[in-house]
């Protein structure tokens, strides 16, 4: 199953779906509004941030393989696909998908 979420140009979340609900530990209704300081380490949460910037400044996505070990989801570890792309809205300037 594919984890979805979209976060807002600083940093915080608008929308995850179910399978990021239970990978994560976390409830959607809690985590909107929030960034990923509030549920990763810091190291792991500057990390994504740092992503998510360089997707915000470039316009262009972000693409790779990326392994994410137990302590991050706090359940399973992972080896995944991930891509990080701008998405250009009238209503929400630009989000991240």
């Amino acid at each position: 199953m594919t984890v979805i979420y979209l976060k807002d140009t600083l940093g915080r979340f608008i929308l995850v779906n179910r399978r990021f609900e239970t990978l994560f530990h976390v409830d959607r209704d809690e985590l909107i509004g929030k960034t990923d300081y509030d549920i990763f380490s810091k190291e792991v949460a500057e990390t994504f941030r740092d992503n998510d910037r360089r997707v915000l400044k470039t316009g262009t996505s972000l693409l790779g393989d990326r392994a994410v070990d137990a302590t991050i989801t706090r359940v399973e570890a992972l080896n995944f696909w991930k891509s990080r792309l701008p998405l250009l809205t009238e209503f929400l300037n630009t989000c991240q998908m």
